[in-house]
């Protein structure tokens, strides 16, 4: 399904959707309800972090972007020094309803991204970016579970990357580039340091699996933007990542999308979205 089809069958298909019925009614389901938190780290080494997190504006938009979701709550989004986990990243908080995004992931980031293009052709701006906006739209997925009461088959680590997978590509082809290849490029990076037997019991899929999934999500609604990377990654999965794409679909649509404003996301549709140009990050 093309793009424009797409574009105009969501369109359609928010301007006649209803809240679902049963106990999500008795709420007070409204737009515009993320707001933007930065927390001051104790750690000397992270307050360069802070401060190029603040001044790149970059939350800020991720809650103009999320503003068409009727949430029942305030979503509140916090850059924050995490400290309990040297390998953690961001988190979801039920008791809080906040994402905590860690300055700890976002200097891992700026001292393992790539100085040029790699072999792979991922971009340095690109994945900079993109690693972080598809990791805060994983967490926004968990969000949306609980807050939309979406219901989870098998993992909802996984179900939180399906979820931000889908998002990104439904806007401008770039969105859809930026993350699916920042995402990409870390989890590609990671696996290739993935050592102990541990590693395979986490909650999460494998960094190698999140890799492959996502990229087919992004070949199974794109293929000629995704082709390159899917030929050297996908193989023979390539040809069934239409029906994983189009699975997806069917669930955001039945579990999510009735909780979209119609007219806001029009006007997020309109937009150009983290464009890598626009940050300076330094």
């Amino acid at each position: 399904m093309s793009a424009v089809k797409l574009a105009l069958r969501l369109t359609l298909a928010l301007a006649v959707s209803v809240f679902p019925a049963g106990p999500a009614l008795a709420e007070d389901f409204r737009p515009n309800r993320v707001i933007v938190d930065y927390i001051e780290p104790r750690s000397d080494s992270l307050q360069g972090v802070y401060e190029r997190m603040k001044r790149s504006g970059m939350l800020e938009e991720l809650a103009q972007f999320l503003a068409p979701v009727r949430l029942p709550t305030t979503l509140r989004i916090w850059a924050i020094e995490c400290y309990q986990d040297a390998e953690l990243m961001a988190y979801y908080s039920e008791q809080e309803h906040a994402i905590h995004f860690c300055y700890e992931y976002v200097d891992r980031l700026e001292k393992s991204r790539p100085t040029g293009v790699t072999e792979e052709g991922f971009v340095p701006e690109q994945v900079f970016l993109g690693a972080m906006v598809g990791l805060l739209l994983h967490e926004t997925g968990h969000a949306f579970v609980d807050l939309l009461r979406v219901p989870v088959f098998g993992r909802e680590e996984d179900a939180a990357d399906e979820i931000a997978e889908f998002i990104a590509l439904q806007f401008d082809k770039d969105l859809a580039e930026t993350v699916t290849k920042g995402a990409g490029w870390f989890w590609l990076t990671d696996a290739r340091i993935m050592l102990y037997l541990d590693y395979y019991a986490e909650v999460h899929s494998t960094s190698m699996e999140r890799f492959l999934n996502q990229l087919c999500l992004g070949y199974g609604n794109d293929p000629d933007r995704f082709k390159e990377l899917a030929d050297k990654f996908l193989k023979a999965r390539a040809p069934r990542c239409k029906d994983e794409y189009q699975q997806v679909e069917k669930a955001f649509v039945k579990t999510i999308l009735p909780y979209i404003d119609p007219s806001l996301l029009q006007e997020v549709r309109a937009k150009h979205w983290f464009a890598p140009s626009r940050y300076e990050w330094r």
